[in-house]
């Protein structure tokens, strides 16, 4: 008899672990339509990402995609409470990654606790990493599901034909019509222009000026990214799916079919070339002969190296003709080793940030800031990131995230090649056997879930413009077009979806060896995307899923989501104080101060600024700005009382951001002029 208990127990703490992924129950409603709806929205969160641009810490330009991920784990955490389900999956890569994060979120603590940095960046890139920590875990959850992890897989990958399409618009249009737009102003409209764009100095033939021009000459695109690094990382592991995909269904595809995807490839192909990033060019030829080696381990996944050879000359060969035909210029060979020593240097200077601040680093979003107090001589600019992802995570965050991130990559290194020959299990996974079949809202929308997701990524990524003021141009053409290659889809259906995902992921991480950008939200989505489909892919194996660690138990309560649930509404009430509402309301100061100030009212514009710092204390520029309106108003009547007033808030700003060199040096150049 208690061995049939027991036996009991175990087959009703089996049956709740079997469908984790979902959050889905054969006897609810919310099986069929609540999960959908968290799926379509997390889908859209993902598509969105590289829709919006990621910008400086201090703006959190992406701050409506960070509000809905804490939206939809709500959503999915109700979904399960109401279900009676208590578990979710995670395992020691997961838990790599979650301590990567925690290690972060006290770092920036300790940097805000002792004034170590700039407050209000460090605010928001600690929300940021609360947001990667957030979407790994939803995703995580529901990449169980087979449907989702294929649409997670091909919404990145056509979204990145639609930023390539854009990237390349902007490339012969949009770059074009600027710089001529910019000759045709007058001197002085010239000036006003560079003074909006942030410049100190706007004289013709001053330093600031000649980059700040060279840079809008430049033709490398950046398509809905800030950087053509970033747009080149992030295109590396499409090319590299997507080539898979194409090659495997070669034989099963119509020939439609087959000359959209290789048209396609074309495509990003096309974009990753004009950004000019040799970095990336190296990491999607590497990931090429991985493609080989692939093959030569299992014997079915991977491409021939015939196909492999074939395809690095495909590569030599759209260089070259990129080179004859003048888009690309000889700079792009002979300046590889200049480049490169940059790198070394931006390394150097950041080990030595690292050496005197090991154990939380210089706080997320102050990098810059304090990189200015360790940049060498010769180096040519204060960077904004060491250029390597390992050193950029131990220099913001301190030395144990970045052991526990190289301790991330090596385990899943090991489960990775380990599932190299290990043969898939053949059952459905968790949430598609009968418990699927009997509800007809999730069998029949459910093939709506790709193009619903890139949809609901459109639209998100649309308001997000509109409210930050930014171009939607761009932003509407990537949606687009993929939104009208959706259709193109659905003759694939790929398998080894684990391979395709590890071979872009290990990619993704050689291209950001030398171009970092860990931290940004758009670049960092597209790893934690490879990331979850190629776990989630390897528990399908038979003795992979070993390695992960099911969190859950037979009771009826769901007490682990319910706390989930109530911390995750803490942060939404917490996150609207310390960020949304602060930086709201002073914009709103500052926008009208800014207008006042224009029409020559500066009195009125710096009581508006002062309510402005009032409304958010943790801005630095705000009290950057109000210097600049005292100086104007110095120049207009250079009395005592005025100069007092002056000095006075140029000591309040250098105290209020000890470590960034650029209110130091805008400071200086006031008191100099």
């Amino acid at each position: 008899m208690a061995k049939k208990r027991k036996s009991d127990r175990r087959s009703r703490s089996a049956a709740q672990t079997e469908t984790h992924a979902n959050g889905e129950s054969a006897v609810s409603p919310f099986a069929g339509w609540l999960p959908l709806a968290v799926q379509v929205i997390t889908l859209g969160l993902v598509v969105a990402a590289p829709l919006v641009s990621e910008g400086a810490a201090e703006q959190f330009s992406n701050w409506i995609l960070f509000f809905f991920w804490l939206l939809a784990i709500a959503a999915w955490l109700a979904g399960r409470i109401l279900t009676g389900q208590n578990g979710w999956v995670c395992g020691r890569v997961d838990f790599c990654f979650y301590g990567v994060c925690g290690w972060a979120l006290a770092s920036g603590g300790c940097t805000l606790a002792y004034g170590l940095g700039h407050s209000r960046p460090t605010l928001n890139a600690c929300w940021q990493w609360v947001g990667f920590a957030v979407a790994f875990f939803l995703l995580r959850q529901l990449a169980g599901n087979r449907e989702f992890s294929r649409a997670l897989i091909w919404g990145t990958v056509l979204i990145a034909i639609g930023c390539s399409v854009a990237g390349i618009y902007q490339r012969w249009v949009v770059y074009p019509e600027m710089w001529k737009t910019y000759q045709a102003q007058s001197e002085e409209q010239k000036q006003q222009t560079l003074r909006q764009g942030g410049l100190g100095n706007v004289e013709a033939g001053s330093r600031e000026r000649v980059m700040w021009e060279n840079r809008l000459r430049a033709t490398e695109p950046t398509s809905t990214f800030v950087l053509a690094n970033s747009l080149a990382s992030f295109l590396v592991p499409s090319i590299l799916i997507l080539g898979m995909f194409c090659f495997a269904a070669r034989q099963s595809l119509a020939g439609s079919s087959q000359v959209v995807g290789w048209l396609a490839m074309l495509v990003l192909g096309a974009c990753l070339v004009l950004t000019k990033s040799r970095t990336a060019y190296l990491a999607c030829l590497a990931g090429l002969v991985g493609w080989g080696i692939l093959k030569t381990f299992t014997g079915k996944q991977g491409i021939p190296w015939k196909t492999v050879l074939i395809g690095g000359a495909g590569m030599f060969l759209v260089v070259l003709l990129a080179f004859l035909g003048g888009v690309l210029d000889k700079q792009v060979i002979t300046e590889a080793g200049k480049s490169f020593t940059y790198r070394l240097e931006y390394w150097q200077a950041s080990m030595e940030l690292i050496r005197n601040r090991p154990l939380f680093g210089a706080g997320p979003g102050n990098f810059q800031h304090a990189y200015a107090g360790y940049q060498l001589v010769q180096s040519s600019e204060t960077v904004a990131d060491p250029h390597n992802f390992l050193i950029e995570v131990g220099a913001v965050c301190g030395l144990p995230a970045a052991f526990l991130m190289l301790a991330g990559m090596v385990t899943w290194c090991v489960r990775w090649i380990r599932s190299l020959g290990e043969k898939a299990v053949s059952q459905p996974r968790a949430g598609e056997g009968e418990a699927l079949k009997k509800n007809s809202p999730r069998v029949g929308l459910q093939v709506l879930l790709l193009p619903a997701g890139i949809a609901a990524g459109l639209l998100l990524a649309l308001v997000s413009a509109a409210i930050n003021g930014t171009e939607l141009g761009l932003v509407l053409i990537s949606g687009l077009v993929a939104l009208l290659l959706v259709a193109a889809v659905r003759p694939f259906d790929p398998e080894g979806t684990s391979w395709a995902a590890g071979i872009g992921l290990l990619a993704w991480g050689l291209a950001l060896s030398a171009s970092g950008g860990i931290s940004f939200p758009p670049v960092a989505m597209t790893g934690i995307v490879l990331l979850v489909v190629s776990l989630s892919e390897m528990e399908t194996s038979s003795r992979s899923v070993a390695g992960e660690f099911p969190v859950s138990g037979p009771g009826k309560k769901p007490v682990l989501s319910l706390v989930l649930l109530f911390l995750i509404l803490g942060m939404i009430v917490l996150f609207r104080s310390t960020v949304y509402d602060p930086i709201r309301l002073a914009g709103q100061q500052a926008r009208i101060a800014s207008l006042d100030a224009s029409n020559g009212r500066l009195q009125p514009a710096l009581e508006r600024l002062d309510k402005a710092i009032q409304a958010d204390p943790h801005d630095g520029n705000l009290l950057f700005f109000r210097l600049q309106m005292l100086f104007r108003k110095f120049q207009l009547n250079p009395d005592k009382e005025n100069l007092e007033e002056l000095v006075e808030s140029a000591d309040r700003g250098i105290l209020f951001r000890p470590n960034n060199s650029k209110v130091a040096l805008e400071t200086g150049k006031i008191f100099l002029a």
